[in-house]
């Protein structure tokens, strides 16, 4: 192909790419139910299963999250700008993005354009869907339908995983490890990534959510079980603990409940027991090396530890202005064992090191903010999310923060929460028990029927 043809083809790509975006911002202005699950498949296309689909437009890559991050944006411009002054939780993402959009300019000065957008990018995702989330009202019946394709996503991957147990040659994730050793026979299970899993098991803990609520649809409630299930045998240990955590909160907002979920967390654990009675060397040696394997000089979770020893030291002794804004996306700190970091593996840190103290404090303050009006306010609630949804499935992301950088997905999940945090009404007491004790109740929810 000449440079003439080269050049009418970008050309051309590039007038069909503003006709989509055009299109795109008038369908995501109106509504958020096309666009949200689009967000989601793209996210596991690109993300999880790693699906190299671009088209080239003035030497740049874009990929599809790209022309979803540039639809949304523009959306999220002009529905908050219809909206008219924002509230305390969402001033505290957008000053988020302010400081990550600054960044992306401090890391493009420093060390190229082209370094600092691909660096840039998880936050652009995160950041912009979280933004459009909040820019909508949530009423009961809103909530009630973003649960569906979010509950959807988790079941289509769960089957997915049991089709690769099946037969392994149908799985795609092409990050996916091996162990030729066989020292480390968990990985043998690990056939979705750890962001896959977590979508599963937020898919899961939507319908532990509801096995407290008598009169709850019984479906999403049964379905948590075989869910809960195949989060564990996918050997995700990260996402194990985020789980426990949540369930662990449940508990404490409903100590009460600890009867309605002890049958139903020992009917997600029941089925161990019969891969065991079949194939308990099976069982035993991917239990055995997923639990000793942090305790290993070369585990995941050293090299974590050891990317966060190096990054943050780094980071605080690179003086006040560097430690305030950070040192711009595209920087790449070298570990002790002279591997290069692209990626902190925490979410927090990452935060940290491209937009600096003012940047991880924005974050922290804006979960920090949504999790005090779910627990003290009023909010209309739908059948299937409630608060009690709301409050397990945000706590999990923190938990899972720390391990991982959540996808651009879950910046939809986090959105929905805050937006419905920042919903709340002055909080009014409970009777003793509604929620927990008289000293710590949370106000009752003026749940209604959609």
């Amino acid at each position: 192909m000449d440079d003439a043809t080269w050049a009418a083809s970008e050309d051309l790509i590039g007038l069909g790419l503003a006709a989509v975006i055009y299109l795109g911002v008038l369908i995501a202005v109106a509504s958020w139910r096309l666009t949200a699950p689009l967000v989601v498949v793209a996210s596991i296309l690109q993300i999880h299963f790693g699906f190299d689909l671009y088209v080239v437009v003035a030497s740049f890559n874009i990929l599809p999250l790209d022309v979803l991050a540039v639809v949304l944006s523009v959306a999220t411009l002009l529905r908050l700008m219809m909206r008219g002054r924002p509230d305390l939780i969402t001033g505290c993402f957008l000053a988020l993005a302010a400081t990550m959009l600054f960044g992306l300019l401090r890391g493009a000065a420093s060390y190229g354009v082209a370094t600092a957008v691909v660096s840039f990018r998880p936050n652009l995702y995160f950041i912009v869907t979280v933004l459009y989330m909040m820019s909508f009202t949530w009423t009961p019946q809103n909530l009630d339908r973003f649960t569906t394709p979010w509950f959807a996503a988790g079941v289509g991957l769960a089957l997915y995983a049991v089709a690769c147990w099946i037969d392994p040659s149908v799985a795609v994730w092409s990050w996916m490890l091996t162990d030729p050793t066989g020292r480390l026979a968990f990985l043998d299970w690990r056939v979705l990534p750890a962001s896959s899993t977590l979508l599963i098991a937020e898919a899961a803990l939507f319908g532990a959510a509801l096995w407290i609520r008598p009169g709850a649809a019984p479906g999403r409630q049964l379905l948590a079980i075989p869910l809960m299930f195949t989060v564990i045998l996918l050997y995700h240990r990260s996402v194990w603990v985020t789980v426990a955590v949540a369930l662990a909160t449940l508990l404490a907002l409903r100590p009460s409940a600890l009867n309605r979920l002890a049958l139903p967390v020992s009917l997600a654990v029941l089925p161990l027991l019969f891969i065991g009675a079949m194939d308990g060397e099976l069982l035993t040696a991917a239990v055995t090396s997923a639990v000793s394997e942090p305790f290993e000089e070369t585990s995941t979770w050293a090299w974590r530890t050891d990317g966060w020893q190096v990054m943050v030291p780094q980071m605080l002794s690179s003086g006040p202005i560097t430690l305030l804004l950070g040192s711009g996306y595209g920087y790449g700190f070298v570990s002790s064992s002279g591997t290069l970091l692209a990626n902190p593996h925490n979410a927090y840190v990452e935060v940290f090191v491209n937009a600096g103290l003012l940047g991880v404090g924005l974050l922290i303050a804006g979960y920090g903010l949504s999790l005090w009006r779910l627990w003290t306010g009023i909010v209309e609630e739908g059948r299937h999310f409630d608060r009690v949804s709301a409050i397990l499935l945000l706590v999990a992301l923190i938990v899972y923060s720390v391990p991982y950088s959540p996808s651009g997905e879950q910046g939809l999940l986090v959105g929905v929460i805050a937006g419905l945090a920042a919903q709340c009404t002055h909080a009014r007491r409970a009777p003793a028990g509604r929620f927990g004790s008289a000293a710590g109740a949370m106000a009752a929810p003026t749940w209604k029927r959609p």
